[in-house]
């Protein structure tokens, strides 16, 4: 039975619609993208406001956007890819696997996918690159000068600290190991068994501008006034669109923490797979992705944070930075996947699917 045939469901399904328009016409966010499935397939989805104000070119189901660090989920299913096929030993010193010539005492490469390897986390709003810069840009170089340069790490395994440098390093060794760059890596093994529609995204380009959501930020808020001390702001900014500033289209430095291209409709196809869906991903990848292990911060599995929902237990990840903002969450005991975009800022975790979701689930459990 479809969610709109049942009375409780499809009610739900109303206030979770409304409360996404809420957000664009409160002026929280220029537009949003949201979509939910389970194993059988896409169940809902809803798409409102702007991808772009200039053209007055609406969100729809197929629009991309930068889901920054959702990446890191791809990253982190990569390894456990390669040490189920080529032997790669995820206790094994990460340095040892990156060939570093003065190796300084980071952790094992768990370690480093539960963010426990030792690495900081320096300003990443730095490490931006525009989109007709992309195909050039030398990812390795950049990380091998990010390397040379790092003090030697303490309390390795003992201690909690997210980092994006310490994925950055991640996606050097699946390159490494694998002889592909990650994105290349990435699409072999995890996009293509998907068999994605054309219109489902799962990306490191923009494939295709005219369909990528422009990236705002509000002209009075306390970021613009950040942003020059944090970043190029002059390179970054496009210009102003009524109380919006838009970005120019661009990528992160790093794909393996934060480079993924993305609309809901890839993402939840991409979570309907990890919970089993259409057999395009091993049993063993799925059980390593979506068990949690014990240790310092937050709950985790390989790549995913974790909690519960009205009793339900979730598998999440955020992505954010100065001018998108988006979250991935499975529910195993349900097959569920939810994913939701945002053109706007979001530089911290806001767990929204908790609200967003909130009604569906409600809805479910009577």
């Amino acid at each position: 039975m479809r969610l709109s045939e049942d009375p409780a469901l499809a009610a739900a399904l109303r206030q979770t619609r409304c409360a996404l328009d809420r957000t664009v016409n409160g002026g929280a966010s220029p537009g949003v993208q949201y979509a939910l499935g389970d194993a059988c397939g896409l169940l809902f989805e809803h798409a409102a406001g702007w991808a772009e104000f200039a053209t007055a070119r609406a969100v729809t189901p197929a629009t991309t956007f930068n889901a920054y660090s959702i990446a890191k989920t791809l990253t982190a299913a990569s390894l456990v890819l390669l040490a189920a096929r080529c032997g790669v030993d995820l206790d094994a010193p990460i340095e040892a696997l990156l060939g570093t010539p003065q190796e300084k005492g980071f952790g094992s490469l768990r370690q480093v996918l539960l963010h426990r390897g030792g690495y900081p986390n320096p300003n990443p709003l730095r490490w931006v690159h525009l989109d007709d810069e992309h195909a050039a840009f030398d990812e390795a170089a950049f990380a091998a000068g990010i390397a040379t340069g790092l003090a030697r790490p303490r309390r390795v395994g003992r201690r909690y600290a997210y980092s994006n440098l310490g994925y950055l390093m991640l996606g050097q060794v699946v390159a490494r190991v694998s002889g592909l760059p990650l994105p290349q890596f990435v699409q072999r093994e995890l996009v293509e068994p998907l068999s994605l529609r054309h219109d489902e995204q799962l990306s490191y380009r923009i494939e295709r501008p005219e369909h990528h959501a422009g990236g705002y930020m509000k002209r009075l808020g306390l970021l613009n006034l950040m942003l020059g001390a944090m970043a190029d702001r002059a390179r970054l900014i496009e210009g102003a669109e009524g109380r919006w500033l838009r970005f120019r289209r661009h990528h992160v430095h790093g794909a393996a923490y934060g480079g993924l291209i993305a609309n809901a409709r890839g993402l939840v196809h991409y979570g309907r797979a990890l919970l089993g869906a259409d057999g395009a991903y091993p049993a063993a990848l799925r059980q390593a992705m979506l068990s949690c292990v014990p240790g310092p911060g937050p709950e985790r599995s390989l790549g995913w944070f974790s909690g519960l929902l009205q009793g339900q237990r979730w598998f999440a990840h955020a992505g954010g930075g100065p001018a998108y903002y988006g979250e991935l969450r499975l529910y195993p005991q349900l097959r569920m996947v939810s994913a939701v975009l945002f053109n706007r800022p979001g530089l911290r975790d806001e767990r929204r699917l908790d609200a967003i979701d909130a009604p569906l689930l409600s809805a479910l459990r009577h």
